[in-house]
């Protein structure tokens, strides 16, 4: 059986994944939408290629394997590397740098952010935490643990209120992701009656998933409250215990 932990490294890659194909579907004109997938589906697939050719090549080099055939395949034909370096893309390293930052969540999201045209089913501010969070669970780093362990170490109610919080955020994220890529492609497609008929089933959605997720937040609120009263906590920030959306 799974556990919440699990899921975040899921909800890492998901987001990855997501942040990605609303940069290609955002893209107003078909020649830039052409030159995305082109980015992501031809130029940055032969720059992994080539790099993961060249840390094959220095394994096998390194006579510490035991599998050197396995580790062989990855390496290019002396003929593909060839034709890939010889490519403009290849000749400009500050070109090859440039566009792998381009793709990165961050950056993708910033750029994301500036469109007028997007409609944003999840804020922007809360896909930053939820993948921040979940790359420091997925990294085992000392967020990430203090997360984990932080969740773990409550008791009672305390601890299965704080649990479901996180499950049901989770389940909340695992709906709006496709909800809100069935709406990007209808405005790809221009259909905007289907963009309206879905956008209505996500308002309808979103009632039953607040009227699930309200009652579970305040419990966690009283029980916090408890928990700090109980255990004569001081806090010298006075802000918000989470983002709230």
């Amino acid at each position: 059986m799974g556990l919440f932990w699990d899921a975040e490294i899921i909800l890492r890659t998901v987001l990855e994944a997501f942040i990605k194909f609303l940069k290609i579907v955002s893209q107003e004109e078909l020649a830039d939408l052409e030159k995305k997938l082109d980015e992501f589906w031809v130029v940055l697939d032969e720059i992994d290629r080539v790099s993961h050719s060249d840390r094959a090549k220095e394994l096998i080099n390194s006579g510490r394997i035991t599998t050197p055939e396995t580790i062989r395949q990855l390496i290019l034909l002396p003929e593909e590397e060839a034709i890939i370096k010889a490519k403009p893309s290849w000749g400009n390293r500050s070109y090859r740098t440039k566009l792998k930052n381009d793709w990165s969540f961050s950056a993708i999201l910033m750029d994301v952010l500036k469109m007028d045209r997007m409609t944003p089913l999840i804020s922007f501010e809360m896909m930053q935490y939820y993948y921040k969070l979940a790359s420091h669970v997925a990294h085992a780093d000392k967020q990430g643990i203090n997360f984990v362990q932080g969740l773990e170490r409550k008791e009672g109610d305390y601890k299965v209120t704080s649990q479901l919080t996180v499950y049901i955020k989770q389940l909340k994220v695992a709906t709006q992701i496709p909800y809100w890529i069935s709406l990007e492609l209808t405005k790809l497609l221009n259909d905007r009656e289907k963009g309206n008929e879905i956008l209505a089933k996500y308002r309808a959605y979103t009632q039953n998933i607040i009227a699930l997720h309200k009652p579970v937040m305040q419990e966690l609120d009283r029980l916090t409250g408890e928990f700090i009263r109980d255990n004569n906590i001081r806090h010298e920030y006075h802000g918000p215990l989470r983002p709230r959306e």
